[in-house]
């Protein structure tokens, strides 16, 4: 019997000899889950304030993973058991720190650590109260969204690793669209995944019955199976359905941790075979069609390579159309909170103001000090508030996008059928997004001219309110100005990975022409190398 290990490398090395490239993700997948020895990775997913957090805390049996107002940064986090509590902190420079579980939120959240400054790679967390979920690693992935947390660098990585997923989604928002294409990518990794719809206790029995019969229905209809369903709530009164998400994971996972692995893994070789087998079996069809047939199909690439033109400007005209979209949905998002961080601040700045003593030079830097502080803690929070509303555009491209390859796709099966009569469904078009990053604060010069080094000519006890005064005029123009650039910055972002998803949809494409044009080249010398790989994936599966 063929070893896992033996399998994945003969795939690949047919992959190569054939110049299949598409399916090098999904190997090396394979190749990671071998690592794991027994291990089942589970992932924990979902958008911001979904409940991740809390649900993780009830697994853990107390409160140690931050449940912030804000997202956690950049940062995935693994945990699972040991024999000693500890948490340690891994840098991308390679330095080892060992924290105390009171300091995560120095590192995990965005408040203390924003956008990742701190350079942190990963943050292991080993419990002994995790000893009877031995044989599993929890991953606590950041939640900007699910399609930042999916597509994220660090996510990106983790994501082929996948064991088992638990995609978390609370009852106010179930099954988003970007859920739907997480739970699509999922499906080439992994067979288990588990839907978790947390704060239950916002609505009654009834009405949680009828959502899940609801989340349900779209599952079947979307993905043609039944996906497990559990409704969690933190509530006291909630234990039962606490209870029973944890002796699932115990009773299918973590007791039966080896065999689920296996079982993890025969599901990503069936996978990569099948599709390996895809290729092969259109490479033979072409090697046993008629010239006339091959003429046929060639003919009717060279007319799609010749229509790539007017795919490519379909595609520029659809990134323009939501480019401009953004810039003024963005605008809109933003400037609504004006008068309300305005309003807050300008109290805030009364109450401080009383607090500051000294000269001009002393008075103007507490102010300086407190406009930034006071106006990044408000656009903290705004940063992923009103991006949250911004993100559905890039949904929205995708989805574009992605109907365009796919409408390519199926005209290049329709010809495929037509001409070799054998089917072929092609790669799967998986574009990869970048999080936008949040901006800096900048704040104006608190004088015209450098008054403030005059501090010893101007006697505050004389000056003191009208240099309040002027603190509180510049205020309006501050918050004003700030919010345009937090609007330009999450615009910019935006549309950047709006460009970057056309230039991946034209680029695989290209790619997968590049490829059929290869299959097609095959002749009757090449049938005995493509019957033998044929065979041997046969046997292989």
């Amino acid at each position: 019997m063929n070893s896992p290990e033996g399998v994945i490398h003969s795939v690949e090395k047919i992959c190569d000899s054939f110049h299949i490239d598409a399916l090098l993700p999904q190997i090396r997948a394979c190749k990671d889950s071998l690592k794991e020895e027994g291990i089942v990775n589970v992932v924990v997913l979902g958008r911001f304030k979904a409940g991740k957090s809390s649900f993780l805390n009830s697994i853990i049996g107390r409160d140690i993973i931050p449940v912030d107002v804000l997202p956690t940064t950049n940062v995935v986090t693994q945990i699972y058991y040991g024999d000693t509590d500890c948490a340690i902190v891994h840098f991308i420079s390679g330095q080892v720190k060992k924290i105390s579980f009171t300091q995560l939120t120095e590192f995990v959240t965005e408040k203390n650590n924003p956008s990742n400054a701190k350079q942190i790679s990963e943050v292991i967390m080993k419990l002994s109260s995790l000893q009877r979920f031995q044989g599993i690693k929890f991953f606590d992935t950041p939640g900007l969204g699910s399609i930042f947390v999916h597509n994220d660098n660090s996510s990106m990585e983790l994501l082929p690793k996948v064991g088992a997923a638990i995609i978390v989604v609370s009852v106010d928002s179930p099954l988003s669209e970007n859920d739907m294409l997480l739970i699509k990518e999922l499906a080439k990794y992994t067979p288990e995944v588990i839907i978790l719809l947390t704060k239950a206790d916002l609505v009654s029995e009834s009405q949680l019955e009828e959502i899940m019969g609801f989340v349900q229905e779209q599952l079947v209809k979307h993905f043609n199976e039944n996906i497990n369903i559990f409704p969690f709530s933190i509530r006291r009164s909630f234990e039962s359905y606490r209870r029973h998400i944890q002796e699932y994971i115990l009773r299918h996972i973590a007791q039966r941790h080896e065999e689920e692995s296996d079982k993890i893994l025969q599901h990503k070789i069936r996978s990569v075979i099948s599709s390996c087998k895809e290729y092969l079996m259109l490479a033979r069809q072409a090697a046993f069609s008629t010239e006339m047939a091959k003429a046929e199909l060639i003919e009717l690439l060279r007319l799609e390579r010749q229509n790539l033109k007017s795919i490519d400007h379909e595609m520029s005209l659809l990134a323009i159309h939501f480019k401009t979209w953004v810039r003024t949905a963005a605008d809109e998002q933003f400037q609504q909170f004006r008068q309300h961080i305005l309003a807050h601040l300008k109290k805030d700045l009364h109450q401080n103001m009383k607090q500051w003593k000294g000269n001009l030079l002393k008075t103007t830097h507490d102010f300086e000090k407190w406009i930034k502080i006071s106006l990044a803690k408000e656009q903290e929070f705004l940063f992923f508030e009103g991006g949250e509303v911004l993100l559905s555009y890039i949904s929205k491209a995708q989805s574009s996008f992605t109907r365009i390859v796919r409408a390519f796709q199926d005209r290049l099966s329709q010809h495929i059928e037509k001409a070799l009569r054998t089917s072929f469904t092609g790669a799967h078009f998986q574009p990869t997004i970048a999080p936008p990053t949040k901006p800096d604060i900048r704040i104006s010069k608190v004088f015209d001219m450098n008054v403030d080094l005059l501090w010893f000519l101007i006697p505050m006890s004389i000056f003191r309110p009208l240099i309040y005064r002027h603190f509180m005029k510049m205020l309006p123009w501050e918050v004003e100005k700030n919010l345009y650039r937090l609007s330009a910055q999450w615009a910019e972002a935006i549309n950047n990975s709006i460009e970057n998803l056309a230039r991946q949809s034209q680029d695989f494409i290209e790619k997968e022409l590049a490829t059929l044009d290869r299959l097609l080249a095959s002749t009757d010398e090449h049938m005995t190398q493509i019957q033998s790989a044929l065979c041997e994936l046969e046997s292989l599966s």
